[in-house]
């Protein structure tokens, strides 16, 4: 296995570095579930730090409740109960194809609408200038785990057909298909109790816990593509994100 670098001037303390590795080693799939882990030697020589740190960074993930320990046996993953979406929504597809799972959308509303003043501030818009609104429902194999609205800028709405959209299950490459670039994505990305348009896209509860996405993107003129809310059952999924620190 390829070493992993630890920096070790970092204000990052080593077993949360250590951590943070093992947990997208996790959540990537490199161990099945019910796999051990490696021994806390062969991690101490793989990460270049004292077998106390191992630990330490073992426990917080005990802790977490994504592996478990047998005395006298070692640390073994634990069989999910719940997917991740290692990156966030917009990796769903890929997430879902690590799990051998297949990763579905389908447009259940496609019409151009009026921007109101919100939306219009949003897209940098006039208000009143018609957009193309879309709303998607996504499935893990046959089941519905999440739903998507897009609100999308006039020239960039002309791009998009249905069929393409469910084929490519998000409009970036989509609009690589047609020639055009999203240069820029920002996101906001968090949980929440569920709302009315999740109970009724979802069939949850009240109460059940949604995670949550909303996109705003940009082509390479600067000029806003997008405006996008994405929502995920929580009983379904985690959110799990890379940390990049800096360079050795």
């Amino acid at each position: 296995m390829e070493k992993e670098i630890i920096i070790f001037d970092s204000f990052t303390p080593l077993y949360e570095q250590v951590r943070l590795r093992l947990m997208e080693r996790i959540t990537a799939g490199e161990w099945d579930d019910g796999s051990p882990l490696p021994s806390e030697n062969e991690l101490s020589e793989h990460y270049g730090v004292s077998r106390i740190t191992i630990r330490r960074a073992i426990s917080e993930i005990v802790r977490g409740d994504f592996v478990y320990r047998k005395q006298g046996k070692g640390t073994f993953v634990k069989p999910r109960d719940a997917y991740y979406l290692l990156g966030g929504a917009q990796d769903f597809p890929k997430n879902a194809q690590a799990l051998g799972k297949k990763a579905r959308s389908e447009v259940i509303g496609f019409d151009w609408i009026p921007a109101d003043e919100t939306l219009a501030a949003r897209l940098g818009l006039p208000t009143g200038e018609r957009v193309l609104f879309i709303k998607m429902i996504r499935y893990l194999d046959d089941e519905v785990v999440g739903w998507q609205t897009i609100h999308v800028a006039p020239e960039i709405g002309e791009l998009v057909d249905v069929e393409t959209l469910e084929a490519r299950q998000t409009l970036n490459p989509l609009l690589r298909v047609k020639g055009r670039q999203v240069a820029e994505v920002l996101a906001v990305q968090g949980a929440r109790l569920a709302e009315e348009r999740d109970i009724a896209l979802l069939g949850c509860s009240p109460n059940t816990p949604v995670l949550y996405s909303i996109y705003t993107e940009y082509g390479m003129e600067g000029k806003c593509y997008s405006y996008a809310e994405v929502a995920f059952r929580a009983d379904k999924f985690k959110w799990v994100f890379r940390v990049v620190g800096p360079q050795a």
